[in-house]
């Protein structure tokens, strides 16, 4: 994964995907059925909900945007605050349609990832490498000890030897 604005830099795996499996496992407490109101009933009820067309199309409308591998592309739009709860209204849109007839009820908790700032999906690490590639560390200027620890993993890859 690679962060793309404000800065290029590259993405913590870990970060990303618990980002892609919240939404994946995105859930709905309430389906509201705009299906049977008259467009002008809608319309309101859409502005009221903070998912209006020129609501959607205002930079700082809450959205994720998911391009599905040889699939369509799926943009979830999250308006107000439902004033019963803790939900957030929202819509869906697919390649581009909003479906304005169905509008769902989302917990509030599960949209956490729109209070974070752009550092919290930075990749932090300081070495890119995996603890299982690692055969020996020296540890120097123990606190408790005063020295140094040094370790080295057999050549089973399970059990570390410390001096």
């Amino acid at each position: 994964w690679n962060l793309v604005e404000p800065i290029r830099a590259q993405g913590d795996d870990t970060t990303v995907n618990s980002l892609l499996k919240n939404f994946g496992n995105l859930t709905t407490t309430e389906t509201v059925d705009l299906g049977s109101d008259t467009p002008e009933k809608r319309a309101q009820l859409l502005t009221d909900y903070g998912l209006s067309p020129e609501r959607r199309t205002h930079p700082t409308q809450r959205r994720i945007t998911f391009v599905v591998d040889g699939g369509p592309r799926y943009t979830a739009y999250f308006g107000e605050k439902h004033p019963i709860g803790d939900g957030i209204f929202a819509l869906l849109e697919t390649d581009g349609v909003a479906d304005e007839r169905r509008v769902f009820v989302v917990p509030d908790w599960q949209l956490s990832v729109f209070t974070q700032n752009t550092a919290y999906f930075r990749d932090k690490k300081l070495f890119g490498w995996n603890e299982k590639e690692i055969v020996g560390f020296r540890l120097g200027q123990s606190r408790k000890n005063r020295g140094a620890i040094e370790a080295t993993r057999a050549e089973d890859g399970k059990t570390w030897t410390l001096k």
